[in-house]
């Protein structure tokens, strides 16, 4: 590796710890908790410009098989979930958003 692939890598990692530091103090999170929901979005391989359309969405939510009523409601419930994370209704979702979405529902009482 030459020095500027060393550079780079080390600025995005710089960069990384940073946001993973903001993350945590801004929304009461434990760093593994922040690296989770990173990892999460990331494993649903957002676009060039960083947002994830909702069929990556449903992807990741990972939903076990059942019949089709279930399934039905399932996705209209997961179509609801991601037009809340959508505040810009374009039909993608940014990290933050998703982030954003995440960390408040942790914050209810049911998921302390």
């Amino acid at each position: 590796m030459d020095y500027s692939q060393f550079y780079i890598n080390w600025s995005i990692g710089k960069k990384m710890n940073w946001i993973i530091s903001l993350l945590c103090q801004t929304f009461d999170l434990s760093s593994s908790e922040a690296v989770d929901f990173l990892d999460t979005f990331l494993s649903m391989n957002p676009d060039s410009s960083l947002q994830v359309k909702i069929h990556a969405f449903f992807r990741v939510l990972r939903w076990k098989a059942c019949d089709l009523s279930e399934k039905e409601f399932l996705v209209n419930i997961s179509e609801k979930i991601f037009g809340v994370l959508d505040v810009e209704k374009k039909g993608k979702i940014t990290f933050k958003q998703f982030l954003y979405g995440s960390a408040h529902v942790l914050q209810q009482p049911l998921f302390r």
